[in-house]
């Protein structure tokens, strides 16, 4: 029996290095091509993040921000250079943090959004998303904490899965070259003139997008928050929470309320959840994103109680 259990354990060893060996070669190989797809939109909103003077304002959530803000209109209202460093919620917003912690200077404005989904089914330590953003700039691994590098064997087959996939795709196809459905402020524009899919998401059966069966709080997550609020204060900048854009029929005032509770202490760009709420026809693939043409009336909202925000806190 120890025998048996010596030699497992050394296959398994060999093995999982093998993985990893595998993994390193195939990203290596495929990085060109990640670089195309909608995740390269790192390289891109990292570097104008870099170039941007100060005072600046970042915008820092999941999928809902860059597909429902028109950053431009925001520049033009606050004469403030913008930039939206969101992408998907599943990247983790432990890792946004890290991402734009370096770059937060004296009287920048940071405006971040998570989805309801992050504050208890999405783990902020993100899925194989982020580590897939490590391949196109291994920079990012720097940023990395214990706890995600222990995670990373979780997620290896999904990146060999996402590996081929990248490999054998379409080099023509809109998803091998997503990247460039990112504008030059980072909003995703690949929407435009795209019609609602709400069909597919309002009437799912098993719930998933009902708040009102979904009320988890991750106790962590609240803690992150709380955290980076408070390392923003250190620097002398301002930092906003706001509710997520959401489907009116899915949405439950009695889950916001409980987050907003445990959040209290933050600076909110609105107490009030339905604001940001929307109809099945005004949604494009999810409950999180507006139609292309919606997102210039989200955003104007969002400047209106921003403007109020920061005069209120100026006085």
């Amino acid at each position: 029996m120890i025998k048996f259990l010596t030699k497992l354990i050394r296959f398994s060893i060999v093995f999982f290095f093998f993985t990893i060996l595998v993994l390193l070669i195939s990203s290596a190989i495929v990085e060109p091509k990640l670089k195309m797809r909608g995740r390269g939109c790192i390289i891109d909103k990292q570097k104008r993040l870099e170039s941007l003077a100060t005072p600046k304002i970042l915008l820092v959530g999941g999928s809902n921000v860059c597909y429902n803000t028109n950053s431009q209109l925001i520049e033009d209202s606050f004469h403030m250079p913008v930039v939206d460093m969101s992408i998907n919620a599943k990247v983790g917003m432990q890792f946004y943090f890290e991402m734009v912690k370096p770059y937060i200077k004296k009287n920048d404005v940071i405006i971040i959004t998570p989805e309801y989904d992050a504050y208890g089914k999405i783990n902020f330590l993100g899925d194989e998303s982020m580590y897939q953003l490590s391949i196109i700039n291994p920079y990012y691994l720097k940023l990395l904490n214990a706890k995600q590098w222990i995670r990373l064997p979780v997620f290896v087959g999904n990146l060999l899965k996402d590996n081929y996939t990248i490999l054998t795709a379409d080099k023509n196809s809109k998803v091998s070259n997503g990247r460039l459905d990112y504008n030059k402020w980072g909003d995703y524009e690949g929407h435009k003139n795209l019609p609602s899919l709400s069909e597919k998401f309002m009437n799912n059966k098993d719930d998933d997008y009902n708040l009102k069966y979904n009320q988890t709080i991750n106790d962590d997550f609240i803690k992150l928050l709380i955290e980076f609020s408070n390392y923003c204060k250190s620097k002398e900048a301002k930092c906003l929470i706001g509710y997520p854009v959401y489907a009116k029929k899915l949405a439950s005032d009695e889950y916001a309320f409980k987050i907003h509770e445990n959040l209290k202490d933050m600076n909110w760009v609105d107490d009030n959840p339905d604001t940001f709420l929307y109809e099945a026809n005004q949604l494009y693939d999810s409950p999180n994103h507006l139609l292309f043409n919606m997102r210039n009336e989200r955003t104007v909202k969002l400047i209106t109680l921003l403007k109020n925000q920061l005069i209120n806190n100026a006085q």
